[in-house]
């Protein structure tokens, strides 16, 4: 068994660890358990809770011991034996075998190269081992986040428990007589099904730590706030949970579909929306069998096609940046019509706000979750991605900019491929079908007169059937 536990402060996980490896450290024969935490004073903590269940197991099931000292609680009949250590010193636990080990507040551990290499391995990959990870987080780019990080993608033997604060039953707070939810918290009560207690209990928390986002950080709801940094997202990531609890529909919009390729990476991403609704994202590793990243390329090209076919989509926009080998192949194919490559450094359609159109579609998916009323898949993998992108910056003539892929990669340990996927599904208008007679494609290129117009359109309101708000032209 391997798990991680990412969690709010106090909600007992290491309560309960300590408790599971008791039970069988004095239950079996011949098993050690292993306790390492961030500084010395927890280890302590988590040890007398050790030396608490010790000392009050009735008599007749309170094995003897052979050692019992602040470090180590050796049971003599049973040759089993409980250790602790401290993540200081990267050699701790190197040597022998471990059943059982348990991770105390691992995103604050130090000299993590070490600690993998030591008492991680002093475990077996056999049956009936355990290793148990539990942590509140502590930003992005630590172990702990890498390996919340890769059991999300599915890259990883670990399984990633998430457990949100308004689980724990006792973070309520009686209310006084003048209480009124905000506006926000009212949103948040529905959003996650929240009565008084519990608001009043958060708004209380927020104002004991000095700032909401200290309070995502130590009693986070979603895997997104535990995870957050310094500085604000490009995205609200309350408007992508409200996104994931619609059910909203837009069957009369255009299908697109936007095309991460992914090339050296080992994985290519797809984001299918229709109007207000990302329908599903599909992830395709590249199999050891690809070979060269052409073969890669014309594979994906084929599934592409099939998709084309049998979805009807109106527009398929692919990320060619670094080659157009995919594009020219659908394009060979027949699909010149439905396939445009989109080339992130390009100028942006509103060239005179955006530096690129990667800042153009990044601020147009931002806009599209932000206006409301839309649906996206109920995924943790797709709300990181889409999340992870800082909010806008401005370049010195005042051009809006994102933040540089090289960065996040080096924030995230991974590339935003399934969010990049997302935005392409904007790089370009398509028209809802009933409006669709002012467009002109040739080549996957597209008329800029006409795209200048329409850019222009999407500022304004528009009032047609299935069209509200000027942002919608934007399908």
């Amino acid at each position: 068994m391997r798990v991680l536990i990412l969690k709010g402060r106090q909600q007992g996980c290491s309560t309960y660890v300590g408790a599971r490896y008791y039970h069988k450290t004095t239950r079996f024969k011949g098993k050690a358990t292993f306790i390492l935490s961030h500084q010395a004073n927890t280890t302590d903590k988590l040890f007398g809770m050790t030396e608490r269940f010790y000392e009050h197991t009735p008599e007749p099931l309170r094995p003897d011991t052979k050692v019992a000292n602040r470090r180590e609680l050796s049971f003599a009949s049973l040759d089993s034996s409980y250790c602790i250590g401290t993540a200081g010193n990267e050699d701790v636990g190197r040597g022998g075998t471990v059943q059982y080990f348990h991770g105390s507040e691992v995103a604050f551990w130090k000299n993590t190269d070490g600690i993998v290499k030591g008492v991680l391995q002093s475990v077996p990959d056999l049956p009936g081992t355990e290793i148990i990870l539990e942590s509140t987080a502590n930003g992005m780019g630590n172990l702990f986040h890498q390996k919340c990080m890769d059991a999300m993608e599915e890259d990883s033997e670990y399984e990633l428990v998430f457990i949100p604060w308004f689980w724990q039953d006792e973070y309520r707070k009686d209310l006084p007589y003048s209480f009124l939810p905000t506006q926000e918290e009212a949103e948040l009560q529905e959003l996650f099904k929240l009565d008084d207690k519990q608001i009043y209990w958060r708004r209380m928390k927020i104002k004991e730590l000095g700032s909401l986002g200290s309070f995502k950080q130590e009693y986070p709801m979603t895997v997104e706030e535990a995870f957050q940094t310094s500085g604000n997202r490009l995205i609200n990531s309350e408007k992508i949970v409200e996104a994931r609890k619609s059910i909203v529909r837009d069957i009369y919009a255009p299908k697109i579909l936007g095309v991460d390729p992914g090339r050296n990476k080992d994985r290519s991403v797809l984001v299918d929306r229709q109007g207000r609704h990302i329908r599903w994202f599909k992830e395709y590793k590249k199999e050891e069998t690809a070979g060269k990243n052409s073969q890669w390329e014309m594979r994906l090209a084929g599934i592409i096609a099939n998709l084309i076919d049998r979805e009807g989509y109106d527009k398929v926009f692919i990320d060619s940046t670094k080659g157009w080998g995919i594009v020219d192949r659908l394009h060979e194919l027949g699909y010149e019509k439905e396939v445009v490559g989109i080339v992130f450094g390009e100028k942006a359609i509103e060239e005179n706000v955006y530096l690129n159109i990667r800042a153009e579609m990044w601020c147009s998916l931002r806009d599209w979750f932000h206006n409301g009323n839309v649906n996206c898949p109920d995924d943790e993998k797709l709300h990181l991605d889409v999340t992870c992108m800082p909010d806008e910056k401005h370049t010195s003539s005042g051009l809006i900019k994102m933040e540089a892929k090289d960065k996040i990669i080096e924030i995230y340990k991974k590339s935003p491929d399934i969010g990049d996927a997302a935005a392409l599904t904007f790089a370009l208008p398509v028209r809802r079908k009933e409006l669709a007679n002012t467009r002109s494609f040739k080549k996957g290129r597209t008329n800029k007169s006409s795209l200048r117009s329409m850019s222009r359109v999407r500022k304004s309101n528009v009032s047609s059937q299935g069209v509200t708000q000027g942002v919608n032209i934007w399908e």
